[in-house]
């Protein structure tokens, strides 16, 4: 059984591997630049990516910190 599902494994991957690096030739651009750069959008690209990284880093700080004053509540022997 753990057979089997290690061979569906192998052959998962190795399709998305194959699936992969088979269309990579029609991703690639014929000018040499990149299609963000060619329309001039990679700045507004990496303010959306920045954007969405620091809001998300706030997002897991502001819930550390809830959890952290929930742990301490709950072993000082606090209800909450």
């Amino acid at each position: 059984m753990i057979m089997e599902s290690k061979k569906k494994h192998v052959v998962s991957v190795s399709v998305l591997l194959f699936l992969m690096f088979w269309s990579q030739p029609i991703w690639a651009q014929s000018g040499g630049q990149d299609f963000f750069q060619a329309i001039g959008k990679m700045y507004v690209v990496i303010a959306v990516i920045a954007v969405l990284f620091i809001g998300l880093m706030g997002y897991l700080f502001s819930l550390d910190k809830r959890i952290s004053k929930l742990e301490n509540l709950k072993s000082d022997g606090e209800e909450f």
